[in-house]
């Protein structure tokens, strides 16, 4: 398969998913499931308004508490929290980054658990230096480490 190239920066988008995934831990104290996947977006595929027609898609799904209806809409404010502890600057601070990368969050919740879903447009430079680096010479360019595989998917399990 075709490699999906985003151009990123990689110590942003790493708080991204460190962000997501320590609110997936903490809201599974029992334990669950924390599942991390990609997939190519087009126009067929578009679930959110807010997506755009062609791009990657990021999806952090949980099987934790879920996030309560009323508190849906202040997530993403900074000092927000429904936590003991924490600054509550988490979620605002993902946002700020994926809207940055000229990308979209939104998130589903119910009590089974809490899906964010990631938007981010190609990076058809990269693609386009990709191939032309493939077809001359068989090799990848340094923009290929922002490549995320089509058929990506991790599944951690907390006991």
């Amino acid at each position: 398969p075709k490699p999906l190239m985003i151009f990123i920066d990689p110590d942003q988008i790493r708080q991204v998913f460190w962000n997501l995934s320590m609110n997936a831990f903490q809201a599974m104290p029992e334990g669950g499931t924390l599942t991390i996947s990609t997939r190519r977006v087009d126009s067929k595929r578009q679930k959110f308004s807010s997506q755009r027609a062609f791009g990657v898609e990021i999806i952090f799904q949980d099987t934790g508490e879920g996030i309560r209806k009323e508190d849906l809409p202040k997530i993403f404010y900074p000092f927000f929290t429904t936590k003991n502890s924490g600054s509550g600057l988490g979620l605002s601070i993902v946002q700020r980054v994926i809207e940055e990368h000229f990308g979209a969050i939104e998130v589903k919740s119910d009590r089974k658990g809490a899906t964010f879903i990631i938007n981010l447009p190609f990076d058809e430079q990269g693609e386009k230096r990709t191939a032309e680096s493939t077809e001359r010479d068989g090799a990848l360019p340094p923009s290929a480490k922002r490549e995320f595989p089509s058929a990506l998917s991790r599944t951690e399990s907390l006991s």
